[in-house]
């Protein structure tokens, strides 16, 4: 169980409140293109503000780059963008660019301070930089969940300078480890893994956790494509042209297809494929995987796969989704992505998509509202999924 939470804190009227919250949304020439994570600390804000607290609010925004500078501001990466957001939601907000000044809510509830990654202090574990942090609040609320698996200052050093009654985390954090020990402990069976995405060797710890549980939660299949796909593929001695292949990754994969066979998970492939010579190309091409030209890459799942996905998405009790089918921002090569988050969306099951790519490409797609839950971390889903929050330093932090 998460502890301490917010309920649990006594707050009096003008407490002042430093709220780590993580605004890290995707932009696009300085505007926000999709503010999921902003819309999801609103409850949190909303509970400080009916306390009739006052907010500290604190985030980062990209990662800039500091240039061996104790402070180095990059105005595309600036926390300030975010002031019209949230006053257009009537919100007294106000923007503060340093951490060296007490601030002031003589005509507002809300300070939010400038991205935290701008001080290079934010990711040195630097107990100066927590200490600095410290004299702008008497309360501490950590609602980021995304950065819970990281080692930043403002999520670990400096909740530790708070006494135990005085620091709790928000209900943003309460909420997504709810939801995610229902896929965690307790998923209903049928229960089915659905990967997608480059990056093999992210996947693997959250595989392997999940292949190791007890047959009673244990995944009934595994549905993997994206590119990742190709490695699994390759791995298994299939020929995938020139399709991206993690080399450090073909044995691990060989083991993991071992391994679900002996504990009876059935690890489904991709059977067939639309591609190209390269994405610049404007043909597209469907593939079968028995016959793999050398010249062809696959950017997307073909329609026999999307059929076979579909099926086992049909029989299913619960679902968690990570990653995407395919290059799901490219006209040729999206079919694969948006077909699979519809079926996800119109399935029967409890549905969890794992941040990422995967709940970008279900608000692409129209289909967010139909998910369950749309987790607002991509590795700390993953890593929490795969039983390494024990190791935790934000959590360990708020404990002490």
């Amino acid at each position: 169980m998460l502890k301490p939470t917010l309920k649990d804190l006594i707050l009096q009227e003008n407490d002042t409140v430093f709220l780590r919250a993580d605004l890290n949304v995707p932009l696009k020439i300085g505007k926000i293109v999709e503010d999921y994570k902003l819309q999801s600390i609103l409850p949190t804000i909303d509970y400080l503000l009916n306390k009739k607290c006052k907010i500290v609010l604190a985030s980062h925004l990209g990662r800039p780059k500091l240039e061996n500078k104790n402070f180095n501001i990059d105005q595309s990466l600036s926390t300030s963008i975010f002031i019209d957001w949230f006053a257009a939601k009537d919100y007294k907000i106000k923007y503060l660019s340093t951490i060296d000044e007490t601030p002031t809510f003589n005509d507002c509830d809300i300070v939010l301070l400038e991205n935290l990654r701008f001080f290079s202090g934010e990711q040195k574990s630097d107990p100066q930089f927590a200490t600095k942090l410290k004299k702008l609040a008497n309360f501490y609320v950590n609602d980021a969940f995304a950065l819970i698996h990281r080692n930043d200052t403002s999520i670990t050093l400096l909740p530790e300078l708070f006494e135990k009654n005085k620091k709790a985390f928000g209900l943003l954090m309460e909420k997504e480890f709810n939801n995610l020990q229902k896929i965690k402990n307790n998923p209903k069976q049928p229960f089915i893994l659905i990967l997608g995405g480059n990056k093999v060797a992210d996947k693997i710890p959250l595989i392997e956790a999940f292949l190791d549980k007890p047959q009673a939660i244990r995944p009934q299949s595994i549905l993997i494509c994206g590119a990742m796909a190709y490695t699994f593929l390759k791995s298994q001695g299939q020929e995938v042209g020139k399709s991206l292949v993690e080399i450090a990754s073909l044995e691990i994969a060989q083991n993991i297809m071992q391994k679900a066979k002996n504990q009876n998970v059935n690890i489904i492939l991709p059977i067939d494929s639309y591609g190209s010579e390269n994405l610049q190309s404007q043909t597209k091409i469907l593939i079968d995987h028995k016959n793999f030209p050398n010249n062809l890459a696959g950017f997307d799942i073909g329609p026999k796969t999307i059929e076979m996905f579909c099926n086992e998405i049909k029989s299913a009790k619960t679902i968690f989704l990570n990653g995407t089918a395919g290059v799901y921002t490219h006209p040729h090569f999206a079919a694969g992505s948006r077909t699979i988050l519809e079926a996800v969306a119109t399935s029967d099951a409890y549905t969890v998509i794992g941040g990422g790519d995967g709940v970008a490409a279900a608000f692409l797609f129209n289909v967010a509202d139909k998910i369950d839950y749309l987790s607002t971390g991509g590795g700390a889903t993953l890593d929490f999924l795969s039983n390494k929050n024990e190791d935790f330093v934000a959590i360990k932090s708020m404990q002490k």
